[in-house]
């Protein structure tokens, strides 16, 4: 079951990426992007810097996991998943907006309709990964 998950998504991905190849699809995605970062900024104004720090840790972490240090890692880990956990959740905020949620809808509908024509058998792989995807989840609940 993990195995197919992991094919139909590989699959999926490499349609997507020949999709975003469209020029039109990709720069809305870069528009998209950008949007929603400078939104980010403009509700939280500190962001940019807490960013700057997430790479700071990263690279704070690489050094203590060469002198394995496993206290000061797990210190930076810490406090880089903190910060990316508040990033996510800004970010959804963002998107979850009436103006921006309209705007990724058309987004991915867009991006459905060209997978749609490179691969004729997208939504089935979807529908397919949802279904192996619930499946897994349940069995670990268990």
């Amino acid at each position: 079951m993990f195995v197919e998950l992991q094919r139909i998504h590989i699959e999926l991905e490499e349609i997507q990426n020949r999709a975003l190849q469209d020029s039109t699809l990709r720069v809305t995605q870069e528009n998209l992007g950008s949007d929603i970062q400078k939104a980010m900024e403009a509700a939280d104004p500190s962001l940019p810097r807490l960013m700057a720090r997430v790479s700071v840790l990263e690279d704070e972490a690489q050094a203590a996991a060469r002198a394995d240090d496993k206290v000061r890692l797990e210190l930076l880990v810490t406090e880089r998943d903190s910060l990316t956990e508040r990033f996510f959740t800004l970010q959804n905020q963002i998107v979850s907006g009436p103006e921006m949620a309209s705007r990724v809808a058309g987004f991915q509908f867009d991006l459905q309709q060209k997978m749609l024509e490179i691969a004729p058998d997208a939504p089935e792989l979807i529908s397919r990964m949802r279904e192996l995807e619930m499946v897994l989840r349940a069995s670990i609940e268990l």
